[in-house]
């Protein structure tokens, strides 16, 4: 079934395929996937539900037993491979395509990892300046 827009014939121009196999095409004639879109999808007043996957939130980072990688680690893996740990390459990316619910949940993981890392870094910091004060306090008694 083809379905086209226009006022006439030299002007008709398609704009949704339905193909026997059951693929489905918007802005394309031959479409390759259960629903392929050419151009942009919007969803207003709404969200996208996937439910087929099941999400597992990356809560984990913050169980006490969870190692985070040492800084000096993580930057020889971002330096060697040009990515995140646990975050697909971009040639994984146009190899594989892009699962976004998976794809969400390792964004979360490098977020709730930079959240441990700040804190730990906060911490740290605190330390310092306490040791800071210490000196300077014992300097100024000489």
């Amino acid at each position: 079934m083809d379905f086209f827009t226009g006022t006439s014939a030299a002007t008709v121009s398609e704009r949704l395929r339905i193909l026997a196999g059951g693929n489905v095409g918007i802005g394309t004639s031959a479409p390759s996937s259960k629903l392929h879109v050419a151009g942009d999808v919007r969803v207003t007043g709404g969200s996208f539900i996937d439910d087929g996957v099941t999400v597992i939130a990356p809560d984990y980072v913050f169980d006490p037993t969870y190692k985070l990688m040492p800084l000096d680690e993580l930057a020889k893996f971002v330096h060697a491979e040009k990515h995140l740990p646990n975050v697909p390459s971009a040639s994984n990316f146009k190899a594989e395509g892009i699962n976004l619910s998976k794809l969400q949940m390792s964004l979360l993981e490098k977020v709730e990892e930079l959240t441990l890392y700040t804190l730990d870094l906060k911490s740290q910091n605190e330390m310092l300046q306490k040791r800071l004060e210490n000196l300077e306090s014992q300097a100024k008694k000489q």
